[in-house]
């Protein structure tokens, strides 16, 4: 990918009334990312990540059907933003990757810090899982460190997911048996200026058997979001997110968030993002699966849901909610069955708070999408600037996988 391809469109917009004020949002330009060595089934785009910081605006994108060290041992592009485009700077694989790792199974960065996962790796178990950590110096991603659970067993799926802010990051451990079977745990980890240690093993005070906690994560400064999907709280399944706060010295459980109107099956907690006091969680599978997601504000002494949201046109199967991502006062949403240029191509909803109403504010759908794409598998935002993976695109081959950048003005 030695620059992103895209056609700068026509400004377009979607204007929408909210609380008496008119909100816009117009979509400067698409750009689309491909691997430089992109194949089939690579699924490029499959989890993303976005991030500014000391050396500018720089990306990370999943590839964890890679097969550079084995079939579907994954790997992970970092781009870069140099004033003219996105480049691509390097391609991260495991040095001791094996096949079927799923390296890149989850991703994100801070700064000059990316963390990558790869939850079906050995160590120290069968599948116990693991994470990776890499540094930028200048243009040179290297130090690689290697990331497992002080307690990690065998089917434990210890990289999952993975989040960073700053000089902590979490690392999600889904079948792990914190306090029975697959209840699931989160593991914080420290950087002491020359490494990475566990700091904390967060688990749900009211675990249950097969809750899954630790599915998906975030983090925020001293706060972080724990996604448990399964877990039973109106009904089987209806879903729950723990929230985790850092007092200075540990790490006490927060708050146990749950949907006003979860049903069964629901899956609240399948996808998470936060930004200050603002988290937003997504429900994918709210019924029949058309998704939802859910915004929950903290007020200084407690969280309490603010807003539930939804397209516009919501149909079956739309998969709304199955990511989410968060800057500000702006929110993503990704439909993994949306329709696009076509039906069922995917697409991604922006949403704007003004006081305490959130608006759809433009939906985002790629230029060239096809079914099957799956754009909106993965969505990240930073300010102005929003990323849509699309791992099903078939440019470079049959799922072989892309992603698209869109700028944004006049909010």
């Amino acid at each position: 990918m030695a620059r992103g391809t895209g056609a700068a469109l026509a400004a377009s917009a979607l204007t929408m009334l909210a609380a008496g004020t008119l909100l816009a949002a117009v979509v400067a330009s698409e750009t689309k990312l491909t691997a430089s060595d992109g194949a089939p089934t690579d699924l490029f785009g499959s989890a993303l990540a976005h991030s500014g910081g000391p050396s500018g605006r720089t990306a990370v994108i999943a590839a964890h059907g890679d097969d550079d060290r084995g079939d579907r041992a994954g790997a992970a592009y970092v781009l870069h933003d140099d004033g003219t485009g996105w480049v691509e700077q390097t391609k991260l694989t495991a040095s001791d990757g094996i096949l079927k790792d799923f390296f890149g199974s989850a991703v994100s960065i801070s700064g000059d810090t990316v963390v990558v996962g790869s939850f079906f790796s050995d160590a120290p178990a069968e599948h116990s899982g693991s994470a990776y950590v890499y540094q930028r110096t200048g243009d040179t991603w290297a130090g690689e460190e290697k990331l497992v659970a002080a307690d990690g067993a065998a089917g434990d799926l210890f990289g999952i997911s993975v989040a960073i802010s700053g000089d902590a990051l979490v690392v999600g451990a889904r079948d792990h048996d914190a306090v029975a079977a697959n209840s699931g745990a989160a593991y914080v980890f420290r950087f002491d200026g020359t490494s990475w240690a566990q700091e904390a093993e967060l688990a749900a005070s009211d675990g249950a058997a097969d809750d899954f906690l630790g599915t998906r994560l975030a983090i925020d400064g001293d706060v972080v979001v724990a996604g448990a999907p399964t877990a039973d709280v109106s009904a089987p399944d209806s879903g729950a997110v723990y929230v985790f706060r850092f007092d200075g010295t540990s790490w006490t459980q927060e708050a146990k968030l749950a949907a006003a109107d979860g049903r069964r099956g629901d899956r609240f907690g399948n996808s998470v993002a936060i930004s200050g006091d603002t988290a937003v969680v997504g429900a994918a599978r709210v019924g029949p699966d058309k998704g939802a997601a859910y915004v929950f504000r903290f007020d200084g002494t407690g969280w309490s849901q603010e807003a539930k949201l939804t397209p516009g046109r919501p149909k079956a199967k739309d998969l709304f909610g199955w990511s989410v991502g968060i800057s500000g006062e702006q929110i993503v949403v990704g439909a993994l069955n949306g329709d696009g240029s076509e039906r069922d191509t995917g697409a991604a909803y922006v949403f704007q708070r003004t006081g305490t109403v959130w608006s759809e504010v433009l939906k985002l759908h790629a230029s060239d999408g096809e079914q099957a794409d799956r754009f909106g598998v993965s969505v990240a935002i930073w300010e102005n600037t929003v990323f849509v993976g699309a791992h099903g695109d078939d440019d470079l081959g049959s799922a072989a996988g892309a992603a698209y950048v869109y700028e944004l003005t006049s909010w």
